[in-house]
């Protein structure tokens, strides 16, 4: 019975979050092993404004870090958040693997936006980001 129960626990929470095909940013030398966003599957997502967009991603830290901000952008409007101490224990370490759990919402001016980007960046340094196709309604 309790194989069961965790079978269907486990289950139910993957459902709620899809490993995504993202693409680099730009320019970038670090990408993710792996990104998962809340409600989204595979090659695109429909976000709609006022939605908080849950992301997990995996990666290799390029180099030490004190402090880490995330950063997500929707079309024009972004938003920065401290990702230590809010799913990122720092100081990173280079070389070492990493999970980051993070969270930003839709805005308004994001309507018919066609990607996001999320980023970390430690100073003026990215540590890793990714881009990922989205429709906004």
């Amino acid at each position: 019975m309790y194989t069961s129960m965790i079978f269907l626990f486990a289950l139910v929470g993957s459902s709620f979050a899809g490993i995504v095909d993202f693409k680099p940013c730009e320019g970038s030398v670090n990408v993710p092993q792996v990104v998962l966003i809340d409600g989204c599957e595979s090659f695109s997502c429909d976000l709609s404004v006022g939605q908080t967009v849950n992301v997990q991603l995996e990666f290799v830290s390029p180099s030490n870090a004190a402090t880490v901000q995330a950063v997500s952008k929707v079309g024009q409007e972004s938003s920065t958040a401290q990702a230590c101490g809010n799913g990122l224990n720092c100081p990173l370490q280079a070389g070492e693997y990493y999970v980051h759990k993070g969270s930003f919402t839709v805005g308004k001016s994001s309507v018919s936006s066609k990607s996001m980007t999320y980023q970390l960046k430690s100073e003026d340094q990215t540590l890793v980001c990714f881009t990922f196709p989205i429709t906004v309604a």
